[in-house]
């Protein structure tokens, strides 16, 4: 055994991989969007960028973590414009349960902060991808359909998340 996982089991600290497995995903909720458009005559703007971020805090009121996930979709009919032509913005929360028995501390949160926003992100883009879907398609262009949401996966997630879920090693 390691003397990382030695000390840590000695100071009873969990692992970034072990808080990830601690949580269960409780809910996911939209909590604000909005949508702009100012086309001009003649088109369509050509330029189209997604940007998305992740803001984490631990829950005040339960032994949760909640995720905010906040995603704009900004075209242009030019970089330089001062205004786009179109914005579509939307913010997801995803709230996780603390599944184990003493909630994380600050500390150890903050260690495993890009894995809960990883796997948050996985889990609320599906939401965002059709969110801009469906209001780009009200506005009146067309569709947009924002890619599928790609990441590595934590090593030693893989078994655990299949043997959590019941699966069968072969």
């Amino acid at each position: 055994m390691s003397k990382k996982k030695s000390a840590a089991r000695r100071t009873g600290k969990l692992s970034p991989i072990t808080i990830l497995t601690k949580f269960e995903l409780k809910s996911i909720r939209l909590v604000s969007s909005s949508s702009n458009v100012s086309l001009q005559a003649g088109g369509l703007p050509k330029a189209t960028k997604v940007e998305a971020e992740c803001g984490l805090g631990a829950s005040d009121d339960e032994d949760a973590v909640k995720v905010n996930v906040n995603c704009s979709v900004i075209s242009r009919y030019a970089e330089s414009d001062s205004e786009p032509a179109i914005r579509i913005s939307c913010e997801y929360q995803a709230v996780y349960k603390f599944m184990g028995n003493e909630f994380p501390s600050h500390d150890e949160l903050s260690e495993s902060v890009d894995d809960i926003s990883n796997a948050a992100m996985i889990q609320v883009w599906p939401f965002i991808r059709h969110y801009a879907f469906w209001i780009s398609s009200q506005i009146g262009v067309p569709p947009i359909t924002l890619p599928m949401f790609r990441t590595e996966t934590p090593a030693g997630m893989v078994g655990r998340i299949g043997a959590k879920r019941g699966a069968k090693k072969r």
